[in-house]
Parts: C-alpha cells; sequence; structure tokens
C-alpha cells in the first residue's frame, strides 16, 4: 500500500475505498435512510414555496 501511495502521489487511505463502499453501502441502501431525506427534501420544498408566495405578494403590493 505504501509503495502504491508513494508510486501514485496519493495519500494511503485513498487505496482502500472499495473496502469503505462495501463497509458503507448496506447502510445507503436502507429504507429508512432515504425517507427521512425525502421528508427533509418535502419540506424544505413547501418552505422555500411559502417564501416564494410571501416575496410573489410583497412585489405586487
Amino acid at each position: 500500500m505504501a509503495d502504491l501511495a508513494r508510486r501514485y502521489e496519493v495519500h494511503p487511505k485513498d487505496l482502500c475505498w472499495k473496502k469503505q463502499l462495501l463497509d458503507q453501502a448496506a447502510r445507503a441502501s436502507d429504507a429508512g435512510v432515504g425517507r427521512e431525506s425525502d421528508e427533509a427534501r418535502e419540506r424544505e420544498i413547501e418552505k422555500l414555496h411559502a417564501k416564494i408566495g410571501q416575496l410573489t405578494v410583497e412585489r405586487d403590493f
């Protein structure tokens, strides 16, 4: 690992990306993980729509 890192001028940790991917891929595909981000995204969209409405009313006034 050290020789490869030195040869390609990268950090040795950067060479073990596949192991990190395999270790963390199961968590990324959990059903609960995506649901939380979808709910947060929906709340953010609603908040932005409300702000757009408020700014439209202020502009028209």
